[in-house]
């Protein structure tokens, strides 16, 4: 992201460091393929030294404490429990959350009563108006909710009945690992990223078009 204060430009400010110092390191290290031949192009004189290491995952002994707890919301405790999708993402353009409330009519048309919960940080709320406001007008602003930040998103996770990722761009994302170690079916757009080093298409998830909310509800119906 840019970013620019009094005049600074941060990001060259940044990358002309990173320039500077990574080819000091004994390994630079990034979380896909795609990060490091990122930072391959930027930084030639890295090329030789690299490594990926993917997110590692949640501990498998301490997946069943952290999944346990029951979020209070009546989509979760009612006997006569909705299906439920869920994304875990900061609330902001570029992951994509438009995409999934967009997709939920369709989703709702053909598959029955489908509920979409967003968890994640507000962190743009221009962002979040519009998300409501939508909602609103696509006829679904009661079947979605912005559950906010959570420190433990494992309790959201576990209990969806798929899990919806539609970032515009990602390194390697986290949050699709720990659904797939929940046992949730994953759902992911095949943004420019890691997303693709995460989810093999048809095995350990679907991946569809970016910003097709018509795909989207397609695979989800599908999974």
């Amino acid at each position: 992201t840019h970013y620019s204060t009094f005049g600074w430009d941060h990001r060259a400010i940044r990358n002309r460091m990173t320039a500077a110092l990574y080819p000091h390191a004994d390994r630079v290290v990034g979380v896909s393929a795609c990060v490091v031949d990122d930072l391959v192009a930027h930084f030639p004189a890295i090329a030789d030294r690299t490594a990926v290491i993917p997110p590692a995952g949640p501990d498998p002994a301490a997946l069943e404490a952290l999944c346990s707890p029951v979020p209070d919301h009546p989509w979760y405790r009612d006997a006569a429990r909705p299906t439920l999708l869920c994304s875990v993402a900061n609330l902001v353009p570029r992951k994509g959350q438009e995409t999934l409330v967009e997709a939920l009519p369709r989703i709702r048309a053909a598959a029955g009563d489908v509920k979409l919960v967003l968890v994640g940080r507000h962190d743009d709320e221009r962002f979040v108006t519009h998300l409501n406001a939508r909602a609103a007008e696509l006829g679904v602003q009661d079947h979605v909710w912005l559950a906010g930040y959570r420190e433990n998103p494992f309790p959201f996770l576990s209990r969806s009945d798929v899990f919806v990722h539609a970032s515009h761009t990602e390194g390697c994302p986290t949050v699709v690992g720990e659904a797939q170690a929940c046992g949730v079916p994953v759902v992911a757009c095949d943004c420019p990223g890691g997303v693709a080093e995460a989810v093999e298409h048809g095995k350990s998830g679907v991946l569809v078009p970016l910003q097709r909310p018509d795909a989207m509800a397609e695979a989800v119906v599908r999974v």
